[in-house]
């Protein structure tokens, strides 16, 4: 591992009711870093959780920084990290879930230093081992948001819903300027990246099956309403992007 490529980095998990698994995601988090000769800051961003989250963290002892907040949704917890992590001067910046889907081994080749040209790295899941139902179901979702980011970037991405990946420093400070929840969603930010004149790649890594329903998109219902309005947002008011980093100084 390239120490040089993991200098301030900064891991932000956000966490929603996650009692049942933040203890071990964070261990294995922990685990990973030392076996790999990893320098990073873990930042956990509890989203106005009600159940016993944080008091969960609180057991691991010192060196995790939870940021704490009202429940805004899984955007604005992002949104609130990146914002931590820019105004503290990391570089590189690392984003997982806090359900213990995302494998921490995936850390490894998001910081490996043959990636370092792209701003932003994805993590390419592979295939889904999920019931039948809901297999097809996250299948249309990811062809969906693919046409979608064909036609309006011409780039052909994998698997823009992951959820788990790198952001150097570059792509860091464009999203704090934009401040804008639409584009913290992988599509959005893939598009944003494009307007924005940024790169981005994609490696392969792994992603476990969730033992319970998402905190994001709970039901079908959920689902769908994200895919309109990403759809809606990203084809028919994209140049919002291009607006808000012309005029990020006065938006804030």
């Amino acid at each position: 591992m390239d120490t040089a490529s993991t200098a301030k980095c900064i891991i932000l998990i956000p966490a929603y009711n996650e009692e049942r698994s933040i203890v071990s995601v964070v261990e294995r988090l922990a685990i990973t870093l030392t076996q790999s000769r990893i320098a990073a800051t873990i930042v956990v961003i509890d989203d106005g959780s009600h159940d016993s989250t944080c008091q969960r963290i609180e057991t691991l002892g010192t060196g995790i920084t939870v940021l704490s907040g009202p429940h805004q949704g899984y955007h604005f917890a992002i949104r609130r990290g990146i914002t931590y992590a820019v105004q503290s001067g990391y570089t590189t910046a690392i984003l997982m879930d806090g359900d213990g889907q995302h494998a921490t081994e995936n850390i490894r080749s998001l910081l490996n230093s043959s990636n370092d040209g792209a701003d932003i790295l994805f993590i390419d899941r592979g295939g889904f081992d999920d019931p039948w139902g809901i297999r097809c179901l996250k299948t249309i979702g990811r062809n969906v948001y693919r046409l979608i980011l064909w036609s309006t970037t011409r780039y052909y991405v994998k698997d823009p819903t992951s959820g788990n990946m790198r952001l150097n420093r570059r792509a860091m400070k464009l999203l704090y300027d934009v401040q804008d929840k639409h584009l913290f969603s992988g599509v959005g930010l893939i598009v944003l990246a494009r307007d924005s004149g940024l790169t981005f790649a994609e490696v392969p890594g792994t992603m476990y099956r969730s033992t319970r329903k998402s905190r994001i998109h709970p039901n079908l219902v959920a689902s769908i309403r994200e895919v309109v309005v990403t759809c809606w947002y990203v084809l028919y008011n994209r140049n919002i992007a291009k607006y808000i980093c012309g005029h990020a100084a006065n938006q804030r």
